[in-house]
């Protein structure tokens, strides 16, 4: 499985914070150490990027995610369930008209519509 980051996204991300230690694409599915939403019975997948530093990193428990997916911005880790939802080749892009990354799937299309990243 590979996550390809567009050009695009990796320089909104690097723009939005830079230095960080540690990327973590989470799947909302109610078992996150940082739960920032009620959990629903929505029919939309939903993803977030938590970008820790290595303070927090030892701060927040976050041992779930085993699976790494190396990509051109580093080691992107998240659980290994997550990964049923995405494609066997995922791109997470910027869409510039709303400044948003989402992630694609080579098959699927779109997966999250809109994946929005937290600096931890």
């Amino acid at each position: 499985m590979e996550l390809i980051i567009s050009k695009e996204a990796k320089e909104y991300i690097e723009k939005k914070v830079p230095n960080v230690q540690k990327i973590v694409l989470d799947f909302e599915d109610g078992d996150s150490p940082l739960e920032l939403n009620a959990v629903s019975c929505a029919l939309d997948v939903s993803f977030r990027l938590f970008l820790l530093h290595e303070a927090e990193e030892a701060i927040v428990d976050f041992s779930n995610y085993q699976a790494i997916l190396n990509t051109s911005i580093g080691d992107i880790y998240l659980k290994e369930s997550s990964k049923r939802y995405l494609d066997e080749h995922t791109r997470l892009i910027f869409d510039s008209n709303y400044m948003r990354l989402q992630l694609k799937g080579e098959n699927t299309g779109m997966i999250a519509n809109s994946v929005e990243i937290y600096e931890v």
